[in-house]
């Protein structure tokens, strides 16, 4: 099967927004610029599709073999040379997502949930599920086979 770039960019969107994307590739476009192999650095549309394919393997769960394979047309650098630029890319992103994602604290998230109206806003919703990434107050270390008992609240 062969991807077109609409394709790939179409599907990204359906999970993350295109402000979000073009925000990301605002950060990597800036001086000094990520080191991507087979690919023209001045030209931020690289970066872009960089970009996109890396947010596309992601949601599709597609390996770099079979991805190159597929957007070769558009993408020209091989599957090794994408591999190192999704990691280099996901590496200068480190640092823009520390300032545009905020994770929150155990005791902001028990702050929302008290001030939350369940009589009237859950009249339309079928299944309410609620998790949080962050470990619960007073633990400081775990076992590791006991990790995902210490990132549940209920």
């Amino acid at each position: 099967m062969v991807l077109s770039y609409p394709t790939v960019k179409a599907r990204v969107h359906r999970v993350v927004r295109a402000e979000t994307v073009r925000a990301m590739v605002n950060f990597s476009a800036q001086e000094p610029r990520p080191n991507l192999w087979g690919i023209n650095l001045n030209d931020d549309r690289n970066i872009m599709k960089t970009i996109y394919l890396m947010l596309y393997k992601g949601i599709v769960n597609i390996g770099y073999d079979k991805l190159t394979d597929e957007v070769n047309n558009w993408y020209h650098p091989g599957h090794n040379s994408l591999e190192h630029n999704v990691h280099v890319i996901r590496k200068d992103l480190m640092a823009w997502s520390k300032h545009q994602i905020n994770i929150g604290t155990y005791d902001g998230w028990e702050t929302s949930a008290i001030e939350i109206n369940y009589q009237n806003g859950t009249l339309r919703i079928h299944l309410r599920c609620d998790s949080v990434d962050f470990r619960l107050k007073g633990i400081m270390n775990s076992i590791s086979y006991l990790e995902f008992y210490y990132f549940r609240s209920s």
